[in-house]
């Protein structure tokens, strides 16, 4: 994802969520108590509201599924707030070799859409990174997985692209520039 881990992760709680087929109205609290956190962890709010957002959201069912630990933490040894940090357009801008970004139309994991609007400003200025996104293919370039499995990481393991799209575009941008001979 071209975001930072803080909004991709949100992004991918709220259609987790969805897919299970919990409310808009559970959507809602998951995402305030993860909003809540890192909002303390940066310190912009105060602990004890955020802990209480997280506390609302820690008895529900669905919790498990928005990876949330169960306390706010510290923000003066939190390994999250060390990666909310991270902007990942920062560390492609100073690529200098060719880069191709291929994303699944369908992943429920990265937000696409957004990912691509931050990479169209950047390859404007460098003309050595391309992106493409394969349609109704999900994060590891499956076609026609169930969509609890998309979001279910035990599943991961089992999968193996099969998007043929993804195949035909990654062959063709290594032949392209040399990096594989095609016959």
């Amino acid at each position: 994802p071209m975001t930072t881990p803080d909004v991709q992760m949100d992004f991918a709680v709220e259609k987790i969520l969805r897919i299970h087929g919990y409310s808009r109205q559970d959507i809602q609290t998951a995402l305030h108590a993860r909003t809540a956190v890192d909002s303390y962890l940066r310190g912009t709010l105060d602990r004890a509201s955020a802990q209480q957002a997280l506390d609302a959201a820690r008895t529900q069912p669905w919790f498990p599924l928005t990876y949330t630990s169960n306390t706010v933490g510290d923000p003066t040894t939190s390994t999250w707030l060390k990666q909310m940090q991270f902007d990942p357009v920062l560390a492609l801008e100073k690529v200098s070799a060719p880069v191709l970004m291929l994303y699944g139309g369908d992943d429920p994991w990265v937000p696409v859409q957004l990912s691509m609007d931050r990479l169209q400003v950047i390859t404007k200025r460098h003309p050595l990174i391309e992106t493409v996104v394969v349609p109704g293919a999900d994060h590891t370039m499956m076609l026609g997985v169930d969509p609890k499995h998309r979001v279910d990481p035990t599943f991961f393991a089992q999968e193996a692209p099969n998007a043929p799209a993804y195949f035909a575009i990654l062959s063709a941008w290594l032949a392209h520039r040399d990096f594989v001979q095609l016959h």
